[in-house]
């Protein structure tokens, strides 16, 4: 465990109802643990032959990215300016998904050409993926401009694979075999278990992808 303060008792419960799961092996509890549906945030789970969707997330390929601007910070200092680099940031940078005017006609060939495990997934993925690809989300997601110790202009984005992670992990745990204390699973080697696989993989591109997109429309 790498902890800044004692687990909560709600928290301490959850963790060890996932510790005691089929086929867990070892959990490791980072410092930002915190209580969520079925398995803690910010928890680790390692297996030898079960996945368990719920502790992967429905934010799938969740992370960073971060590029130096060649610029120097001090171009943002002034009010006025600031101001407008937010005001363009609303309409390049969409919270939710694109309007119709900005969206992309169809998902890049390297998303769009492969197809994913179920029908219904296929169709959120030409909707959904579609027009929120380059988009932020809500919650604890940001965009954010930053200046590093030699006073140069940074920009860092924190978004994932946005409503599709959602609908690959909410599927798939439709599937999943409950197990103990009502963590679902699947198995591995099975076939479900590996269209989730595939299908977590192409969450994870369009993760990245929807990050590049987004760092394109700031800095182009």
């Amino acid at each position: 465990m790498w902890l800044t303060e004692p687990l909560t008792l709600d928290v301490n419960r959850s963790l060890d109802r996932l510790a005691k799961a089929d086929d867990v092996r070892k959990v490791a509890v980072m410092p930002d643990v915190h209580l969520a549906a079925d398995v803690c945030v910010g928890a680790v789970v390692a297996t030898s032959r079960l996945v368990y969707p719920a502790a992967v997330g429905g934010d799938i390929g969740c992370g960073m990215a971060a590029v130096c601007v060649d610029a120097e910070a001090d171009l943002l200092s002034g009010a006025k300016a600031a101001a407008h680099v937010l005001a363009g940031l609303y309409n390049r940078v969409p919270t939710n998904r694109h309007s119709r005017d900005s969206a992309p006609y169809e998902l890049p060939s390297s998303l769009g050409k492969i197809r994913l495990s179920h029908s219904s997934l296929e169709r959120r993925k030409n909707r959904d993926g579609r027009v929120q690809l380059g988009t932020l989300g809500r919650g604890n997601h940001f965009l954010e401009f930053q200046a590093d110790p030699n006073g140069q202009l940074w920009i860092m984005i924190h978004s994932g694979s946005r409503a599709m992670g959602q609908a690959i992990t909410a599927y798939h745990l439709s599937q999943a075999e409950t197990g103990f204390g009502g963590l679902k699973y699947l198995e591995a080697e099975t076939t479900a278990g590996q269209d989730y696989l595939h299908d977590m993989q192409w969450a994870l591109l369009y993760a990245e992808r929807n990050r590049l997109n987004m760092m394109g429309a700031v800095t182009g």
